[in-house]
């Protein structure tokens, strides 16, 4: 191991930890009412301070072998709480917090590798027969205690990569050919989204079920 390349590193992510420490503390001395706009901003980089100091972290880790990437995976995943269960004929995959924007790739990678494990370690547990033709929706859960005007626009956020992810464990082939995307938003008791994988025919009934959910959104006209 280059001792000198490690250490310089790691003290860059120290540096980090400080600059996050700062922008917390600023998070907290800003003041919502008075200033929104500011707090936003101060929230976003605070948010992404901290993902982007966790994949600096593992890829630390990994680059020098300490840590064997399946144990840190598997802490990872857990720390999270990424799940894959089976419900009925579908597959249900919760991942503990709103996807990020399409333009912030190290978001996507602070959520894809968990994710990945979490599939890997599901399929290797468990009698997976790959969809060929199938349905897959994304329901975006928003913490119904904070402002509606926090939702976002869906091609802003970043599914592209989280479904190549779930297409290589659970599906032959996410091809429009083959698989019909859908996505709707709820309100609920905190952030979060659940992805279903299911066959094509129990789409419609599925999304009525949402519908008639109290949390669907169709159901709220408020998006202050």
């Amino acid at each position: 191991m280059n001792e000198h390349y490690f250490f310089k590193r790691l003290h860059g992510i120290q540096d980090d930890i400080r600059r996050l420490q700062s922008a917390a503390f600023a998070l907290g001395a800003s003041n919502y009412r008075d200033y929104p706009e500011n707090f936003l901003e101060l929230s976003l980089d605070t948010a992404v301070r901290a993902e982007k100091l966790a994949c600096k972290l593992r890829h630390l880790i990994g680059d020098y072998g300490q840590i064997q990437r399946a144990p840190l995976m598997e802490r990872v995943a857990d720390a999270q709480g990424v799940t894959v269960a089976r419900e009925g004929d579908a597959l249900a995959i919760t991942i503990p917090r709103l996807l990020p924007k399409s333009r912030k790739p190290r978001g996507s990678e602070f959520i894809n590798q968990p994710l990945h494990y979490a599939l890997a370690q599901y399929c290797e547990a468990n009698t997976i027969d790959k969809f060929r033709e199938c349905a897959v929706c994304f329901v975006h859960v928003y913490d119904e205690n904070l402002s509606l005007g926090r939702i976002r626009d869906y091609d802003n956020l970043e599914l592209r990569h989280i479904l190549n992810t779930i297409s290589t464990f659970l599906m032959t082939d996410d091809s429009g050919a083959l698989c019909d995307v859908f996505n709707t938003t709820e309100l609920g008791e905190t952030d979060c989204t659940r992805v279903y994988i299911m066959p094509q025919e129990q789409l419609p009934g599925f999304i009525a079920k949402l519908k008639n959910s109290p949390n669907f959104m169709s159901n709220f006209t408020d998006f202050s």
